[in-house]
């Protein structure tokens, strides 16, 4: 157990500044719905609708493929320079997505929607959340551990650095899959209980 937490440790600015990022894209998904005409909240209530309440997703397949898809994305450009800026843009837009989510099934359901988007948040997308968020702090480290090198033109044991990080991939992988079955199978069957 030890070993596991001192795998996950990640220097503390690091955790801040996702953190920040995390609110900042909260605060901005919930005010977009809000900026939109008519037509377009209106496009948007209808897709999470279909969504969220009569669980159109395509296959378990193909939602545990799109997840392992972004994880795999990260992962990768984790281990490159220009990776950098595009996993923030990924991890920004991704928390962003669950915020506008949410703000419009508030704004759908009125009262009954803060249960709905609870249900449709917790625990699931929490977690996933989580597990984006550790990977992306790595992906972090590990871009900004080659650009310190490069410039300072210093040699770096990637090895061990890979090592680590190919453990947090996979350690993020099979939460993600318990993530994404609870999704597809029992989250909608608990929606369904609970609204009846």
């Amino acid at each position: 157990m030890k070993k596991i937490i001192e795998l996950f440790s990640v220097p503390k600015s690091n955790k801040i500044f996702i953190s920040v990022l995390t609110i900042i894209a909260i605060i901005s998904g919930a005010l977009f719905y809000f900026k939109l005409n008519l037509d377009d909240q209106n496009l948007i209530k209808t897709y999470f609708s279909n969504l969220v309440i009569n669980n159109e997703y395509n296959s378990l397949v193909g939602l545990l493929g799109i997840n392992f898809l972004l994880l795999l994305i990260i992962w990768l450009l984790g281990i490159s320079i220009i990776g950098l800026i595009i996993n923030l843009f990924i991890y920004f837009a991704k928390v962003f997505l669950m915020s506008l989510e949410i703000t419009t099934l508030i704004n759908l359901y009125k009262g009954k929607g803060i249960l709905i988007a609870l249900l449709n948040v917790f625990p699931h997308q929490i977690f996933n959340l989580l597990i984006f968020s550790i990977l992306v702090i790595y992906a972090i480290n590990v871009s900004l551990t080659l650009i310190v090198s490069i410039l300072k033109k210093e040699t770096i044991s990637f090895g061990s650095i890979m090592k680590s990080y190919n453990k947090i991939f996979a350690i993020s992988l099979v939460l993600l899959i318990i993530t994404v079955i609870y999704e597809y199978y029992l989250a909608p069957i608990i929606l369904k209980l609970v609204l009846g």
